[in-house]
């Protein structure tokens, strides 16, 4: 007997493997979709934090003030970035990195970005941290 082609149980189990296949692959979509908007929020943070240190690196020494600053909303950068807050600290140093209240000669420059985690609810941020001296 001459066989030219497929039994329909051949073509019924290749097509059944098919939607096994195609089921799976729609399921995981989403956590695809999920892990990359959380690396594109993360990067925009780091993106945040770095402009924020350039900024304070580019002053002098006698220019950059030991200050505590929060920017609740930092949506005048853009509206993109209304979920976002910055805090940036100066704050001097020994010679030991150890916090101090005079100065010394030493800077130390803190910027902490954080966002709430629209999937899991909690807080993150991302912290930069540099110093400046008056050498």
């Amino acid at each position: 007997m001459n066989k030219r082609g497929f039994s329909i149980l051949e073509v019924l189990l290749s097509l059944a493997i098919i939607c096994i296949a195609i089921v799976f692959l729609a399921s995981s979509l989403p956590f695809g979709l999920l892990a990359t908007q959380k690396v594109t929020t993360t990067a925009q943070a780091n993106f945040l934090a770095q402009a924020k240190m350039e900024e304070l690196a580019s002053l002098t020494y006698p220019e950059l003030e030991v200050i505590d600053t929060t920017e609740q909303s930092l949506t005048k950068i853009d509206t993109d970035f209304a979920g976002f807050s910055r805090e940036t600290k100066t704050e001097y140093l020994d010679q030991d990195f150890n916090q101090v209240n005079e100065d010394d000669g030493l800077k130390k420059i803190t910027v902490i970005v954080s966002w709430t985690d629209r999937i899991k609810k909690t807080v993150t941020q991302t912290e930069l941290i540099s110093l400046k001296t008056d050498y």
